[in-house]
């Protein structure tokens, strides 16, 4: 069932080639996805699966190291943040 309260911790990689790999950081490789990703000024859109045309979607805005947007499933919508931090 879905919680549109409920949240979770991921880590998503932006590569530079348009590529991104999802992955949750409390089950490493457990949900691995692959997806794309474009920005166009700071207005960004993430495929997560780009291998699933009923994935979701995500499209949002990029300010500073922070970002904040809207997310589309089919038959759930929602609102999510997510902050930049630096690799160990």
């Amino acid at each position: 069932m879905y919680d549109q309260n409920s949240s979770w911790h991921g880590d998503v990689v932006f590569n530079p080639d348009g590529t991104a790999i999802y992955d949750e950081p409390s089950s490493p490789g457990t949900y691995l996805t692959n997806g794309t990703w474009s920005l166009s000024g700071n207005e960004l859109t993430y495929d997560f699966d780009s291998s699933d045309p009923g994935n979701v979607m995500y499209y949002g805005t990029l300010e500073g190291d922070a970002m904040a947007g809207t997310f589309d499933y089919p038959n759930h919508q929602g609102t999510w943040t997510a902050v930049e931090y630096q690799s160990l």
